[in-house]
């Protein structure tokens, strides 16, 4: 058992308190004001005094360990993974680069010096452009067939649309990614519901991919941040974040399109995103808040286990 003791807990589902995190198999025991030691079998006690403990960061779009000579699949090998987790993240989607035939089948990695591919599927990603909408339908019935998640990677306000009302009649497992160099149909999508996953990638347009994310932020929209890796490299994904601070949101609203936001465009809300018993026990560590430059991060765990210490 670990047990985290004294820090900053925030659970991303409520107000930041401060307390005891109890880890047993790699995932979240127990979160309390205090946990008495004398009553564990513990195999270390950390003492968090003036940190402050999040869920780990996910990323739900990366290109980690791609290459040219293998767009398709991660390599493990690439050093990206482990500066990914000394950076808090510790969740990813490796999705293949643009000219990869549709769908491109994604992958769900943990971080770390000893990156894994998780046993979960990762989504299918269709770029909507001269796909028809029968075409579309197709494909949500085949993946939905399959047990996969779908992204919708859309580059115009017409492919927005039709991206919503699929949307609207089929639901379920889908995020749009936006990538159309508008700003228009914010509110749409916010009253839609439907995940949007905005990238550093996204066209140029009539404003930053930082901008639009904290307007649908502001609007209330289940919004997840991505650097798109390489376009920011993994370990700037709070800073990502952090830059949306500049457009007004709260930094609650900017921490959620990193943890809980994220896990449920990557369809991982009912273990990872939140801290709370029974979670998968992905923490960061840190001496601030994670979305400001001088923040450092002094541990990240995954699965329980010690992946980054500074």
């Amino acid at each position: 058992m670990l047990l985290i003791e004294q820090g900053m807990i925030h659970p991303m589902t409520g107000a930041a308190w401060q307390g005891d995190l109890l880890v047993e198999n790699g995932r979240i025991l127990r979160m309390e004001k205090r946990v008495d030691p004398t009553t564990q079998e513990l195999e270390t006690v950390l003492d968090a005094r003036g940190l402050h403990i999040w869920p780990g960061l996910l990323d739900a779009n990366t290109q980690l360990g791609l290459t040219e000579e293998n767009p398709q699949r991660a390599d493990p090998a690439d050093a990206a993974f482990a500066q990914a987790a000394a950076a808090g993240v510790t969740v990813v989607e490796v999705c293949p680069a643009s000219g990869t035939p549709a769908p491109r089948r994604c992958a769900l990695w943990q971080t770390g010096s000893a990156p894994r591919r998780l046993d979960k599927p990762g989504a299918l990603l269709y770029p909507m452009e001269g796909m028809t909408e029968e075409q579309l339908r197709s494909a949500l019935t085949d993946a939905r067939a399959q047990g996969r998640r779908v992204k919708l990677q859309a580059g115009s306000e017409a492919e927005l649309t039709l991206a919503l009302r699929l949307w609207k009649d089929d639901g379920g497992a889908m995020t749009l990614e936006h990538r159309a160099p508008t700003t228009a149909m914010t509110e749409e999508i916010a009253r839609s519901g439907m995940p949007v996953i905005v990238g550093v990638a996204r066209k140029r347009g009539e404003g930053s991919a930082y901008s639009l994310a904290a307007r649908l932020m502001k609007l209330g929209a289940t919004v997840a941040m991505s650097t798109d890796h390489p376009t920011a490299r993994i370990h700037h994904l709070p800073l990502c974040a952090g830059l949306c601070l500049r457009y007004g949101v709260e930094e609650q609203a900017a921490m959620a399109a990193v943890t809980c936001n994220a896990a449920r465009a990557m369809g991982l809300e009912e273990e990872w995103g939140t801290l709370a018993p029974g979670m998968r026990a992905d923490l960061v560590l840190l001496d601030g808040s994670p979305l400001r430059l001088a923040t450092a991060v002094r541990y990240t765990f995954i699965g329980g286990q010690k992946a980054y210490e500074r």
